[in-house]
């Protein structure tokens, strides 16, 4: 029993890298079709990175000799309508994944499941370096805007360069 919630959560983490993963590539579009190309980049990796999050909790399933549970996410309508709302949605994203990872991880250490705690571990670890990220882009925005007297376009475009 205690090994199928574990099974069952691990599938609730997966799809939560999902649904991170389709709304950073809506923010990445939203982005784009403002010409803000270094942030429509910057989000196209970190859905990238929330893909390798989720290979790697299927990978892991996989040597604990289990599949994963059927993914039934789906993305709510979300709008963008500022560059501090996209920062603002995917710190809040990145912080719902980090609170049911700690689930997972009492859940785990509650058990006995030592594996699976070492597992979890190493993607916290992987969250530290998201939030890092986000973190030092959205510093880095704030920092071109107030140093660019030029258009707001443009300065999101000179920050293509340094992300």
């Amino acid at each position: 029993m205690a090994a199928s919630k574990i099974v069952q959560e691990l599938g609730t983490q997966v799809e939560l890298e999902y649904l991170s993963s389709q709304r950073y590539l809506r923010l990445s579009r939203w982005c784009a079709n403002r010409s803000m190309d270094g942030l429509s980049c910057f989000l196209q990796t970190q859905a990238q990175e929330s893909i390798t999050l989720i290979t790697l909790v299927f990978n892991y399933l996989k040597r604990i000799d289990t599949s994963p549970p059927e993914c039934n996410a789906s993305l709510q309508d979300w709008r963008c309508f500022s560059v501090d709302e996209l920062f603002e949605q995917t710190l809040l994203d990145l912080r719902i994944r980090l609170a049911h990872l700690s689930h997972l991880s009492r859940l785990a250490r509650d058990i006995g499941d030592f594996a699976t705690l070492a597992f979890i571990q190493k993607l916290f670890g992987l969250y530290r370096l998201e939030r890092e990220r986000l973190l030092a882009t959205q510093k880095q925005f704030e920092r071109t805007m107030k140093s660019q007297s030029a258009s707001p376009l443009f300065s999101l475009g000179r920050l293509c360069e340094s992300v």
